[in-house]
């Protein structure tokens, strides 16, 4: 049964200004770059400009020669460029891409957290497309975060707490039901630590062990693997592996041995 469907998905930025802090010097012949710190955006926001291409933009009052305080430019992009793919209970859906491609955008426009250009997501045969976050958890999705940012101060029962919240209203209950899901992920052991003093592949099963607490139908899976050692990598893949049957998930990932091990199926289009 086909859970999840994404028909013509686009998310774009433009156009775009972006503007900068900096000081610097430019002499005629010189070629200057600018890059964005925004990771996100930082693939798309690299120039080479010379002496005569910051004329041109000074034309447009964009830039000023010689010292620079503050530097401006607009752009128009696209992050994710039409995709079109459906994820089934029990498939493990590749999304492949360099980084900076939109992959992350991609989640974020299926969860909520962004609207697309155009296009449309669907779950279980509704239009979910631009419903908030917590109205989509509540529904069945649920998501881990590329960079792991548990509550340092809870420890990792209270943590896997949060997601067994939106099923369980009373806090024993809650504690109970994310006392199983720690179980299940490994961190049987941890629970009553703190967060602040897991590893690394601890802290990656502890947000998948958030995630699972919302009781989930389906679930995307942010480079889960990064970060790991090979001996972590491969105890994910078979935790991974062990939950696969009872979930739709859609996975990006840059470990290619654990995408060949997991992937039933690669996405149908292109991050930008």
């Amino acid at each position: 049964m086909t859970l999840l469907s994404v028909r013509g998905l686009h998310a774009g930025y433009g156009p775009l200004e972006v503007l900068y802090g900096i000081d610097l010097d430019v002499n005629e012949g010189e070629f200057v770059a600018f890059m964005a710190s925004n990771k996100d955006l930082a693939p798309y926001l690299v120039f080479e400009l010379s002496q005569a291409s910051l004329e041109r933009h000074a034309d447009d009052g964009l830039v000023e020669l010689g010292k620079l305080g503050r530097l401006g430019f607009r752009l128009s992009m696209d992050q994710v460029t039409t995709l079109d793919f459906d994820v089934a209970e029990g498939e493990v859906v590749v999304i492949l891409g360099a980084n900076g491609a939109g992959k992350t955008t991609l989640f974020s426009i299926i969860t909520g957290f962004q609207r697309p250009t155009s296009g449309h997501v669907r779950y279980g045969g509704a239009d979910i497309t631009g419903e908030p976050p917590h109205r989509l958890a509540r529904r069945g999705i649920a998501r881990t975060f590329q960079i792991v940012q548990p509550f340092a101060a809870l420890s990792v029962r209270e943590n896997i707490a949060v997601g067994s919240h939106l099923r369980h209203a009373g806090r024993a209950d809650a504690l109970d039901a994310a006392s199983a899901v720690g179980e299940s992920v490994g961190l049987g052991g941890q629970l009553d630590k703190s967060a602040s003093v897991l590893t690394v592949a601890g802290r990656k099963r502890l947000e998948l062990a958030r995630a699972l607490a919302t009781e989930p139908r389906v679930l995307l899976l942010d480079e889960p693997m990064a970060g790991l050692g090979p001996v972590e990598t491969e105890r994910m893949i078979d935790l991974l592996k062990r939950l696969q049957s009872r979930y739709a998930m859609l996975l990006v990932e840059h470990d290619m041995h654990a995408v060949f091990t997991l992937a039933t199926r690669w996405a149908s289009g292109a991050c930008a």
